[in-house]
This record gives C-alpha cells, sequence and structure tokens, in this order.
C-alpha cells in the first residue's frame, strides 16, 4: 500500500500491507478470564520477542498490582497476550503468551519474551522489523500504525468455556519529524530521546511501530497532547539506541543485553556503530551512550 506524503490518518485494511506480519495487539487478563484489558500496539523483532512502550506494560501493573523489579517482570498472577493477526484467513490469528517482560531502564521502551508455541500449539513463521538507531532528522516523513478503539466482549460458549472478541481499528497514520531531541525533551514528561511528529495517534496505538521512508523501524509510539481539532497534531515516539542496553536473562537467568543480539545479527539493526555499552556495578544494568558527532 503507497501511503500519502500529506499527513493523514485512515483505517487499514487486513491485507494493505506486510504491517500485518509484524504488528501485534497486546492484552492482559485474569487467570479465570473474567476481566481483560487491551491497551497497546507492539512489533516483532525477533522471534518470539517483541518490542512495545512501557507504559503499556505499566497499565496492566497497576491495574492488578504487581510486584515488578527494576528490570524483570515475571508473569504469573495474570496473562498477557499477544495476537497476531494475518492476512492469510486460513490461519487468521495466533495467539502467544508472554512468559517475561523486560523493562528498559532509561526510555519508555519494554520487550516481551513470548512461550514457544501458541496457545493451541502451532508454529508460525515469523518476520521482523529493522531496527534503525541512528538520531534521524526534522522533516522526515514517518509512518505510524497501531490498534484503536478497541472493544472486548467476554461470554461463554455452549461448552463452557470462555470466548473472548476484541473488536479494532488498525489504523495507519502518515507524517513527519517535526522535532528530535537526541537525549530528552524535558526531565519530567519526556525525559528520554524521542522525536515529535505531526500524526495523529489514538489511544490503543501505544507501542505501536513507527517506520521511516525506507520501512525501517524508527520509533515506538509514546504519547500525545490532545488539542484543538482544527491544530497540527502533537505526537511523540521513543527512539531506539536506548533499547541496546535493555537486559534479558537467558535459560540459566544469566543478564545480557540487547546489545548482545544485534552484535550477533539476531535482531536487524541500522547504527549499531553509534552505541556504545558498558557494565554498571549492578550485575543486571548497562549503561548506554550515543556516539557524538
Amino acid at each position: 500500500m503507497r501511503y500519502s506524503r500529506t499527513p493523514t490518518f485512515q483505517k487499514h485494511k487486513l491485507t494493505d500491507s506486510p504491517i500485518y506480519e509484524i504488528s501485534v495487539r497486546i492484552m492482559a487478563l485474569t487467570k479465570d478470564s473474567s476481566e481483560v484489558f487491551a491497551s497497546g500496539t507492539g512489533v516483532v523483532i525477533a522471534q518470539n520477542l517483541i518490542l512495545t512502550a512501557k507504559h503499556v506494560v505499566e497499565d496492566f501493573i497497576n491495574k492488578w498490582k504487581v510486584e515488578k523489579s527494576d528490570a524483570v517482570l515475571v508473569v504469573n498472577n495474570f496473562n498477557i497476550w499477544v495476537v497476531f493477526i494475518s492476512s492469510n484467513t486460513n490461519d487468521l490469528y495466533h495467539v502467544y503468551e508472554v512468559a517475561k517482560v523486560y523493562m528498559n531502564p532509561y526510555s519508555d521502551l519494554a520487550l516481551l519474551h513470548l512461550d514457544s508455541f501458541d496457545r493451541i500449539g502451532k508454529g508460525k513463521s515469523w518476520k521482523q522489523a529493522k531496527l534503525v538507531l541512528t538520531i534521524p532528522k526534522p522533516g522526515e516523513r514517518v509512518v505510524a500504525f497501531g490498534f484503536s478503539k478497541s472493544k472486548v466482549n467476554i461470554s461463554k460458549n455452549q461448552n463452557g468455556l470462555t470466548d473472548i472478541k476484541i473488536n479494532d481499528e488498525p489504523i495507519v497514520s502518515v507524517g513527519e519529524i517535526i522535532e528530535v531531541y537526541p537525549e530528552k525533551r524535558d526531565s519530567y514528561l519526556l525525559p528520554f530521546p524521542s522525536i515529535r511528529i505531526n500524526s495523529r495517534l489514538d489511544g490503543g496505538m501505544s507501542g505501536g511501530p513507527i517506520f521511516n521512508n525506507e520501512g525501517g523501524l524508527l520509533g515506538i509510539v509514546c504519547s500525545r497532547f490532545d488539542q484543538e481539532s482544527h491544530d497540527e497534531h502533537i505526537s511523540n515516539a521513543s527512539l531506539l539506541w536506548p533499547l541496546m542496553a535493555t537486559t534479558l536473562t537467558d535459560k540459566n537467568d544469566k543478564c545480557y543485553p540487547l546489545y548482545n543480539l544485534a552484535a550477533k545479527e539476531v535482531i536487524a539493526v541500522h547504527g549499531l556503530d553509534k552505541i556504545i555499552l558498558s557494565k554498571t556495578e549492578i550485575e543486571s544494568i548497562f549503561r548506554v551512550s550515543y556516539k557524538k558527532p
């Protein structure tokens, strides 16, 4: 699908583009499935690894009063599900349960580590986005994607099992970068690297991908400010270079940074040579910075 050069906000059809192959709906539910909360969007960056906004996970945490550490959340008293919607009508949905959540200490970014198989034990053909770690410039065109206006219906089927149906509006929003904040915009609302764009971003699109003109994953939908309908939209996206310091754990609970997966080309990135990573006194936290020009 070709997108406009001017700011547009439009519903996205299922077969319009491969965006669906790497974009997912994120939802949480109680263990008995009596309460469901659809809060955000995510994007695939590697097999079983989803990138989203940290505040999407924090919405779940705050809703169910979950205790967490600074870096890793083990999901055990509620479920987080990631829903893939395919353009293949014979194999439309894949629903994966999240096993671990890795919170980035420097930005509004989080990684979701999924179980190996979906809820009916099927495999999936994985595609992934290429991360752009370099800092963009004002005037560059961007395309954002996310799920909006979610309605969740819970019912019992004839077998007494719980049926959960989510009605979403998949949205594509086109705009351009207005301002760039390489390190932070301020010390309170956006104290991390980000960009301001004039794209309209609605609720539910948080954590969704923002692509540059070449199709690279430039950022993640972070926030928006309400304004009069005739004013230019004011929206913000988290830049991705701080993501390289996100701490993951292996099967032996040994900590390592996402940077290692980029260096091994497990995840596709552009601009890894711009990143400086170092250890801190705390084993589970790494220090990250961007090389000055």
